[in-house]
């Protein structure tokens, strides 16, 4: 199994977490995993923003 895929099993198993909240964690998880490894890994922080494949976040 993919290391995404087994962290959003783990989200949506977790009953502390409503299940809009668990499917979004594990989007969020999917996208950076993906963009990470098409990226070498390399995260850049540009003042107070994070910067992945010249997408930022918060």
């Amino acid at each position: 199994m993919h290391t995404p895929e087994e962290i959003a099993i783990q989200l949506r198993a977790d009953k502390n977490l409503d299940p809009a909240i668990a499917n979004a964690l594990a989007f969020l998880v999917k996208a950076a995993y993906r963009d990470l490894s098409q990226n070498d890994g390399e995260l850049k922080q540009d003042s107070s923003r994070y910067v992945i494949n010249s997408k930022s976040i918060a």
